[in-house]
Protein backbone atom coordinates (compact mmCIF):
# COMPACT_ATOMS: atom_id res chain seq x y z
CA UNK A 1 0.00 0.00 0.00
CA UNK A 2 0.96 3.60 -1.18
CA UNK A 3 1.33 6.22 2.30
CA UNK A 4 -1.18 9.16 0.98
CA UNK A 5 2.04 11.63 0.72
CA UNK A 6 3.59 9.44 -1.90
CA UNK A 7 -0.04 8.66 -3.62
CA UNK A 8 -0.66 12.49 -4.08
CA UNK A 9 3.20 12.46 -5.89
CA UNK A 10 1.80 10.69 -8.74
CA UNK A 11 -0.90 13.06 -9.27
CA UNK A 12 1.78 16.13 -9.34
CA UNK A 13 4.61 13.91 -11.30
CA UNK A 14 1.83 14.07 -14.11
CA UNK A 15 0.97 17.76 -13.93
CA UNK A 16 -2.11 17.42 -12.68
CA UNK A 17 -3.60 19.61 -10.07
CA UNK A 18 -6.96 20.61 -8.49
CA UNK A 19 -9.99 21.75 -10.35
CA UNK A 20 -8.98 19.49 -13.69
CA UNK A 21 -10.97 17.28 -15.36
CA UNK A 22 -9.59 13.99 -16.44
CA UNK A 23 -10.92 11.31 -18.17
CA UNK A 24 -9.28 7.65 -17.81
CA UNK A 25 -9.90 5.22 -20.89
CA UNK A 26 -8.73 1.75 -20.63
CA UNK A 27 -9.97 1.30 -17.55
CA UNK A 28 -9.51 -2.81 -15.95
CA UNK A 29 -9.11 -5.12 -12.63
CA UNK A 30 -5.51 -4.27 -13.42
CA UNK A 31 -5.28 -0.71 -13.10
CA UNK A 32 -2.83 1.17 -10.22
CA UNK A 33 -6.15 1.98 -7.83
CA UNK A 34 -3.37 3.92 -5.96
CA UNK A 35 -2.27 6.11 -8.98
CA UNK A 36 -6.31 6.57 -9.71
CA UNK A 37 -6.98 7.68 -6.33
CA UNK A 38 -4.25 10.08 -5.96
CA UNK A 39 -5.41 12.02 -9.63
CA UNK A 40 -9.42 11.75 -8.17
CA UNK A 41 -7.85 13.01 -4.25
CA UNK A 42 -5.92 15.95 -6.39
CA UNK A 43 -8.62 16.79 -8.79
CA UNK A 44 -11.10 17.02 -6.33
CA UNK A 45 -13.47 15.07 -8.10
CA UNK A 46 -14.30 12.13 -10.33
CA UNK A 47 -12.27 10.66 -13.53
CA UNK A 48 -14.48 10.74 -16.31
CA UNK A 49 -14.75 7.50 -18.20
CA UNK A 50 -14.71 7.23 -21.90
CA UNK A 51 -18.54 7.79 -22.79
CA UNK A 52 -18.19 11.07 -21.32
CA UNK A 53 -17.94 14.26 -24.25
CA UNK A 54 -16.86 16.62 -21.72
CA UNK A 55 -14.29 19.19 -22.25
CA UNK A 56 -11.09 17.72 -20.72
CA UNK A 57 -7.71 19.13 -19.82
CA UNK A 58 -5.88 15.44 -18.85
CA UNK A 59 -6.40 11.73 -20.41
CA UNK A 60 -5.30 9.25 -18.05
CA UNK A 61 -4.78 6.36 -20.73
CA UNK A 62 -3.85 2.33 -19.19
CA UNK A 63 -2.47 1.03 -22.07
CA UNK A 64 -1.49 -2.95 -21.57
CA UNK A 65 1.68 -5.03 -23.50
CA UNK A 66 -0.83 -6.62 -25.94
CA UNK A 67 -3.25 -3.60 -26.70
Amino acid sequence: MVAAADAQNYAQKLGITNDMVVQELGWDEDTDDALRVSVEETIGGELLDEDSDEVIDVVLLWWRDGD
